[in-house]
C-alpha cells in the first residue's frame, strides 16, 4: 500500500534520554513551558500538540546525536517566548532548506531540539 497518510489519529512520540529526570524535568517545564509528567518509565512532556518522552539512561554512546522536531504553527511568537526565558544554545530565527523558518536549541542532556513552521 502506497499512500500518503494524512489522518491526525496517526501520531508519534519521540523519545529523548536523559541522565538526569529531574533536571530534564525543570529546563523542559520551567525552560520550555511544557507540562511534565512522571511515569513509571521515565517523564512524559507535553504542551499543546507537542509531546515528548524523556527515559533515564546512563549509556553515554546511546545518548549522543538524538533529536527531535516539531512543527509549529506561529513559530516567532514561540521563539519570542523561550528568547524571554534566556535559554541557553537558543538558535535565531532563519530560513531553512525548505523555505520555512526555524530555529533550534540543545537541552541540557545534547538533545537537539528543532523547531520548523507548520505551514
Amino acid at each position: 500500500m502506497n499512500k500518503t497518510v494524512t489522518d491526525s489519529r496517526y501520531k508519534a512520540v519521540p523519545i529523548l534520554f536523559s541522565s538526569d529526570l529531574r533536571r530534564s524535568s525543570m529546563f523542559y517545564s520551567d525552560g520550555l513551558g511544557f507540562a511534565v509528567y512522571r511515569e513509571s518509565d521515565g517523564l512524559r512532556a507535553r504542551r499543546t500538540e507537542l509531546d515528548l518522552k524523556i527515559t533515564p539512561m546512563t549509556d553515554a554512546e546511546l545518548m549522543s546525536n538524538l533529536s527531535v522536531v516539531f512543527h509549529i504553527d506561529d513559530i516567532r511568537k514561540l521563539h519570542d517566548e523561550f528568547y524571554g526565558r534566556s535559554l541557553p544554545d537558543l538558535g535565531n530565527v532563519r530560513q531553512g532548506i525548505c523555505g520555512k523558518s526555524q530555529f533550534s536549541l540543545t537541552d541540557p542532556d545534547g538533545n537537539s531540539l528543532y523547531f520548523i513552521e507548520a505551514a
